[in-house]
């Protein structure tokens, strides 16, 4: 498996970046644990949120499009992921003082370390198959709304 990190770029990756980091201070009132796990769950449910936004505005097509962003945000967590005992990633942050590196702190607290490759290539595998589910949808979403042009 491969296990550097992706940079930023990409269609999501700067905005996943961001989501990322302020994730860990919308979880901070929570204690030091959740503000550390924070940047991934915020990750991982910021496109629900649009998915449920776009939902609510009656745009079908477009409430697919936070799938490929879940996809792209699952397989940027996987090599983070990955790293945890290894931490040879070149990390990012917002603030001064000492970089953590989220899960080698999380995996070491839940006493889960080595098992960092395995829950990396899952979320990679899960990664995949949102990937997979999305284009799936999105391409049946598209010619349901070109069969309604084609009639009216």
């Amino acid at each position: 498996m491969i296990r550097e990190a992706p940079d930023s770029a990409g269609l999501f990756g700067g905005i996943t970046l961001g989501v990322h980091e302020l994730g860990h201070f919308l979880w901070s009132p929570f204690g030091e644990f959740m503000a550390v796990a924070g940047g991934s769950i915020t990750q991982l449910i910021a496109p629900r949120a649009a998915c449920l936004v776009l939902r609510r505005q009656d745009d079908r097509l477009g409430a697919l499009v936070p799938l490929f962003w879940l996809s792209s945000s699952l397989g940027a967590l996987a090599p983070y992921i990955a790293d945890a005992r290894d931490m040879a990633l070149d990390l990012v942050s917002p603030g001064d003082g000492d970089i953590i590196h989220d899960w080698n702190y999380l995996l070491e607290r839940l006493e889960l370390l080595p098992m960092d490759h395995a829950l990396a290539d899952a979320c990679r595998a899960t990664a995949w198959l949102v990937l997979l589910c999305a284009s799936v949808l999105f391409m049946v979403r598209l010619r349901s709304e070109w069969k309604v042009t084609a009639t009216e």
